[in-house]
């Protein structure tokens, strides 16, 4: 794997890959003599039993009565929830499952001021701010990280949050620590390691639309020294939209992944783990249903006598789908020193294949279609050296670079309906014309766009905490980073006719960034369980191109955008009550954006629209985020979480169609996002077992999907949906059975609107009412 990355084309990146293994022997060298064994966990299967039985006799005294301590590592040392001066949320694998959540997109409901959102492109929103690569030019702003390694790209972010130990949500920019590009906050998502002791576990699902889906885990010691781990996950299901052309149920699924690791402690000193994990998924993905003919035309003035079609059918000749292949793999090497220091390498590789089609005219008739064919390749280096835990001042420094090799073939082809009359836009001569000799169109003709972005991200960063006083600590950090990116771009129009896409021949550019993002913090303990802080930190996202079929006048006037940067402040307070039954948080922040880089499909008038990338002035965002945990009794569990943000572009002048003035304007975030969870659990006669009763409330605030505000065209109304699950499980927490519902009340609600190239507005409706069976064994 290190040979690899040094020629990956990256010599940096290769020259440090080798310095740290050229450590490696030094350091079993020179621990050969200490003890072993010091370095694994012991997990006990038996205590799960203990205090599942514990929690099920009321006694207050039990281990269920208060609540579990929480640990995360967003400092890059393991660290109590309410020591950490971060907006958070952690959610484990149980949480997940208990509410039917299987990727990020199904945390919303757990998460304030968090959204995530796909129409074509995954799109993670936090504090009100979100936005995702559609192109390859274009870098998401929350940076999602998998055992340490950055996975930010947009076509990653469907994989399954299966065999996992808990997904840390970080809130507001987390430059100093984090990889790249983390500008509205992280996701840090850690698996589960191997067992000290040999277990294993199937999981099955079933459900209606024909869901079926099973989940199989082993793990435990291969020899003295070495643990090891074994997941395999695979779901299927049918599609929920209805396509009248074929009869075929679009929105379907077919996911298979793999997850497997290796851990090895050669000395008591040395630690080693291998990570290698695999996804396909398959799925008849829809980017939207039409509310609009073509060139924005109403459909009542259209060929379509019986107006807009029910929610979830369309009619389609051309079947859309999106095929994303993702696999790649770390090592981690963590070395104990006899001060208490620790130096960690992590050396990571991550591919990711898509392809994509959809109807670009969303119709009966097969006038045009869009293929995307997107690859990335990615090598990332971190080294770090971390002071011990204890001690006044703790500190951490350290090095990454990464190396991102991205390509994309995309071709927007003509069918075979050119004569098919289609709806002209307002003012032209007549209502109605062949589609093909009205824009000069051939049958077959193709409009290929082609190019490769390459990205190399060198940074050094250090952070240190100083307790200035027994309850005041100042925690500060500093990164450097060199971001270069080149491109190479072939756009050929030549064959679009009066649709104008532009022509590019080889284009090549370059550029780069050189930024210092500092953060700072001041953390008082109110008590020996409270405290409160104040937080202030930068952040920045690279510019770079719009990659996609650009029309004439862009490509003439130029298609590149510059960096953005923020401004971001934070007081918050978070803690655990003395009786240990509540936990805590509230955060207040507000951030500055500059140069904020907008993502919008602009009407070019006549009724078309051309997928624009631009830099607004100045995006402001302010808000609060909170959550509350209580558990009253060892059978009682009470969770609310809330979040609210006011986002508005405070000025964007020139921003909208015909040049109008966006200053003022919402972004597309809800303002308001609340939940509330409560899980009941009381024995059950059976078997001497246990009843659980989940039940999950979420509220999403209406806002609008683009920077215009139209009321008619982008308002998202609001939403209200409730998941809940009744389940019964053995006493010794072996066996489990449960009858779950998602989207319990059916309600009909959307998750985004659009408008595509040919001037189709669409709207994509949230998944409608689930529900099922699940069985769970414990060997």
């Amino acid at each position: 794997m290190m040979h690899r990355i040094h020629s990956s084309g990256s010599p940096a990146l290769g020259a440090v890959s080798a310095l740290w293994l050229a450590f490696i022997p030094a350091f079993i060298a020179g621990a050969a003599n200490a003890e072993s064994d010091g370095l694994q966990a012991q997990s006990d299967p038996a205590g799960r039993a203990d205090t599942a039985a514990a929690e099920m006799t009321g006694d207050d005294d039990a281990p269920g009565a208060r609540l579990d301590r929480v640990t995360v590592t967003a400092s890059k040392r393991e660290e109590s929830l309410e020591d950490v001066p971060i907006s958070m949320t952690v959610i484990d694998q149980d949480m997940l499952r208990q509410g039917r959540g299987r990727t990020l997109a199904d945390m919303q409901q757990l998460v304030p001021n968090f959204s995530f959102d796909e129409a074509g492109t995954a799109v993670i929103t936090i504090r009100g701010v979100g936005g995702g690569g559609r192109n390859i030019g274009f870098d998401p702003r929350a940076g999602v990280y998998l055992d340490g390694v950055y996975i930010g790209q947009s076509q990653s972010l469907g994989m399954p949050l299966f065999d996992i130990e808990q997904v840390e949500v970080l809130r507001g920019p987390q430059g100093h620590l984090f990889g790249r590009n983390t500008i509205s906050g992280a996701v840090n998502i850690t698996t589960r390691a191997p067992a000290a002791q040999p277990e294993a576990r199937v999981r099955l699902v079933a459900g209606n639309e024909s869901t079926y889906e099973a989940y199989a885990d082993a793990s435990g010691p291969l020899s003295d020294r070495i643990t090891g781990k074994l997941a395999i996950a695979a779901e299927t299901r049918d599609g929920h939209t209805r396509n009248l052309f074929d009869g075929r149920e679009l929105e379907d699924l077919d996911r298979i992944s793999l997850r497997g690791q290796l851990s090895f402690n050669p000395t008591d000193r040395l630690a080693a783990s291998l990570y290698l994990d695999y996804t396909d998924i398959e799925q008849t993905a829809l980017l939207g249903q039409p509310v609009t003919d073509l060139f924005d035309t109403p459909f009542e003035n259209s060929l379509n006598p019986s107006g807009l079609l029910p929610p979830r059918r369309v009619d389609f000749n051309t079947t859309p789908f999106t095929n994303n292949e993702l696999y790649g793999g770390s090592l981690n090497l963590e070395y104990a020193f006899d001060s208490g220091h620790r130096l960690t390498g992590i050396s990571g590789f991550r591919k990711v294949e898509q392809q994509r089609q959809n109807d670009t005219d969303y119709s009966a008739n097969d006038l045009m279609r869009i293929n995307f064919d997107d690859e990335f390749e990615q090598w990332s280096q971190e080294i770090r050296l971390i002071s011990p835990d204890h001690g006044r001042l703790r500190y951490l420094v350290g090095v990454y670079l990464l190396n991102e090799d991205a390509d994309t073939n995309r071709r927007a082809t003509i069918g075979q309906d050119v004569l098919a009359l289609v709806p002209l836009p307002p003012g032209a001569p007549v209502p109605f014309a062949p589609f093909g000799p009205a824009f000069g169109l051939a049958p077959g003709a193709v409009a290929p766009a082609v190019a490769n972005v390459e990205t190399e991200n060198y940074a050094v960063f250090a952070s240190f905490d100083l307790d200035l006083l027994d309850r005041l600590t100042l925690s500060a950090g500093l990164r450097f980073t060199r971001e270069e990116k080149s491109i190479v771009f072939d756009l050929d129009g030549r064959q679009s006719g009066g649709l104008q896409i532009g022509n590019l021949d080889g284009f090549r550019d370059s550029r780069s960034d050189n930024e210092l993002d500092p953060t700072v913090s001041l953390t008082f303990a109110l008590t020996d369980t409270t405290n409160v802080y104040a937080r202030y930190a930068q952040g920045f996202k690279s510019g770079g191109w719009n990659v996609d079929f650009l029309n004439v006048a862009q490509v003439a006037t130029g298609f590149g955008f510059d960096t953005e940067t923020v401004d971001s402040y934070e007081l918050g307070i978070k803690g655990v009550s003395p009786s240990g039954r509540l936990r805590f948080d509230l955060a207040g922040f507000y951030n500055e954006f500059d140069d904020f880089q907008v993502f919008q499909f602009v009407p070019l008038g006549g009724g078309a629209a051309v997928l624009q990338l631009r830099n607004a002035a100045k995006v402001e965002t302010i808000g609060l985020d909170g959550s509350l945990t209580w558990q009253p009794t060892p059978d009682l569990r009470l969770t609310g979480n809330f979040g609210y943000v006011d986002a508005e572009f405070k000025r964007f002048p020139g921003g909208g169609p015909g040049g109008a003035d966006l200053s003022g304007n919402e972004l597309a975030a809800p303002d308001l996002t609340a939940a509330a969870i409560a899980e009941y659990t009381l024995p059950a006669m059976l078997l001497a077992g246990q009843w659980s009763l989940y039940a999950e409330y979420s509220y999403r605030d209406s806002f609008f999907s683009g920077a215009s505000n139209d009321p008619t065209f982008e308002r998202i109304d609001s939403r209200n949906l409730v998941n809940a699950r009744l389940e019964y499980r053995h006493r010794a927490q072996r066996f489990a059975a449960s009858l779950w519902a998602r989207n319990l009340f059916d309600n009909n609600f959307l998750n985004t609107r659009g408008r595509d190239f040919l001037g189709n507005q669409f709207v994509q409706y949230g998944e409608p009412r689930s529900y099922g069976v699940e069985l769970i064994h414990h060997f």
